[in-house]
């Protein structure tokens, strides 16, 4: 039986993943009580907590640890006033270290990979073997992209493929694209419609630079807010829902989400792909011997 914690569970995407492929969870970690509610109804332990003033956790094999990524993103307005968030990854790896664990599993944007932050924290596993993946989840089965980087710390060697590369699945296949009849036809949406071509319909994107996902394509990266739309030739529409982005980030129908369509959609946004952590969690299981 290989037992795991979790730092930073939010409501529990990676749990979930990790639990699939045979891992045993003791408890996860959240500063949000609603990701811990949501944890609670996936049958998971979990506390609020601030990983800061924590001076120890129980006992596993292994520690998976997602601290907020924001601040390493490109794109986040954050970088300057939220500095401190970075040193997280530091208080994430010293919290492993209590669990006297096998293995460790960091999980944030690539470009914690050339923090100082990160170079501090990998410099606290002297003798550790460390293994850095940058993966886009499309790459190896997901229906929507999402590019991040794992860190795998281990005490001993561990060998075989982390994951194997997998057609995805593209977002009009996991996802109804007619709806549950919540259409509406707008001025608005004609002129996203009228950038559609030959295209019968799409999933228009309203990020700070909008951005369209093509039928049998995988979908753009999901977000915290729903900002998402399937629009069709003839001009109606449907937004999505934080099911839908269930669906696009590979999260099972046994997966559940709780609270306000807002919160189900912030759990999803911050969370991490099954495919991901359910492939590092075998990779793991078959290590762990």
């Amino acid at each position: 039986m290989k037992r795991f914690v979790d730092l930073f569970c939010g409501g529990g995407t990676a749990t979930k993943g990790m639990t699939d492929a045979g891992l045993v969870h003791v408890v996860g970690y959240d500063l949000w009580q609603h990701a811990v509610d949501n944890m609670h109804a996936n049958g998971w332990r979990a506390d609020v907590a601030d990983v800061t003033s924590m001076q120890s956790i129980p006992q596993a094999d292994v520690v998976w640890a997602s601290p907020p990524c924001t601040e390493y993103s490109s794109g986040s307005n954050h970088r300057e006033k939220r500095e401190h968030i970075k040193e997280l990854v530091i208080d994430a790896i010293r919290l492993a270290l209590t669990a006297n664990p096998r293995a460790i599993v960091l999980e944030n944007h690539p470009l914690m990979l050339k923090a100082a932050q990160y170079k501090r924290a990998m410099a606290m596993l002297d003798g550790w073997h460390i293994q850095e993946y940058v993966i886009d989840a499309a790459d190896i089965g997901n229906p929507s992209h999402r590019k991040r980087c794992f860190v795998i710390a281990s005490r001993s060697p561990m060998t075989g493929p982390v994951w194997r590369r997998t057609p995805f699945l593209s977002w009009d296949q996991v996802i109804d694209v007619a709806g549950d009849g919540d259409w509406r036809k707008t001025s608005h949406a004609d002129k996203i419609t009228a950038k559609l071509g030959d295209l019968p319909y799409c999933l228009y994107n309203y990020y700070s630079a909008p951005t369209i996902a093509e039928p049998m394509t995988a979908a753009k990266t999901i977000t915290c807010v729903p900002r998402s739309v399937i629009a069709h030739k003839h001009g109606a529409r449907r937004w999505l829902k934080s099911d839908d982005y269930r669906k696009l980030m590979g999260l099972p129908d046994d997966y559940k989400l709780i609270g306000t369509e807002r919160d189900r959609c912030k759990i999803i946004g911050n969370g991490v792909s099954y495919v991901c952590s359910h492939s590092i969690g075998k990779f793991l299981m078959s290590n762990l011997t």
